[in-house]
C-alpha cells in the first residue's frame, strides 16, 4: 500500500484514514472512520504493521460509476465485508511480494494466529484471493454465492 493522503485501511478491528502526512515523510496523522478521533503514528510503525500484516489496505477507488462500492460502504458486520476483510489479509502480502515461496503454509498460519483466526487458507487459495485482488480490487474477495442468494431472496420479496 502506498502511504498518502485519503488511503484507507484497517488496522485491527479499527478502519483507519491518512488525513495528513508531514513534508519529511516520517509522520501522519490518522482519523478513525468510526469515531472521528485522530491520532498522530509513526510512518516507521505503520510500515511494519503492513509487513506483519497488523494492517490490511483498503482498495478505494473514486469512479464515476454509480454502481462501483467499496468494502467501507458495506456495514461493519456485514457478511460479505467481514469474508472479504478476511479474504484481503491473506491476499495482502501475496500482492506485496512479502511472503516467502517456501515458507507459504507457515507464512499463512502466522497470519491467522495473528488475526486469531480458526484456521489458515491453503496457499493455492491465498494465491487465488491475491489474483481476483490484484484484477479487480477488494470487491472481488466477496463471496459470489453468498450475494446470489441474497439477490434472489430480494428479488422474491
Amino acid at each position: 500500500m502506498k502511504i498518502a493522503q485519503h488511503e484507507r485501511f484497517n488496522w485491527g478491528d479499527t478502519t483507519f484514514e491518512i488525513v495528513w502526512k508531514d513534508d519529511d515523510g516520517k509522520s501522519l496523522v490518522l482519523r478513525n472512520i468510526e469515531t472521528r478521533e485522530s491520532k498522530l503514528v509513526d510512518v516507521a510503525v505503520l510500515q511494519q504493521a503492513f509487513l506483519d500484516s497488523e494492517a490490511c489496505p483498503i482498495d478505494i477507488r473514486p469512479s464515476d460509476d454509480h454502481l462501483t462500492k467499496s468494502l467501507v460502504d458495506l456495514p461493519k458486520n456485514d457478511p460479505g465485508r467481514i469474508i472479504a476483510e478476511y479474504r484481503l489479509c491473506y491476499a495482502r502480502p501475496i500482492v506485496l511480494g512479502s511472503m516467502p515461496v517456501g515458507r507459504q503454509e507457515a507464512y499463512l498460519s502466522g497470519i491467522a494466529k495473528r488475526y486469531k483466526h480458526k484456521t489458515a487458507p491453503r496457499p493455492s487459495t491465498a494465491r487465488r484471493w491475491a489474483q481476483q485482488y490484484k484484477q479487480f480490487g477488494e470487491m472481488a474477495l466477496l463471496d459470489g454465492r453468498r450475494l446470489k442468494i441474497r439477490d434472489i431472496a430480494g428479488m422474491r420479496k
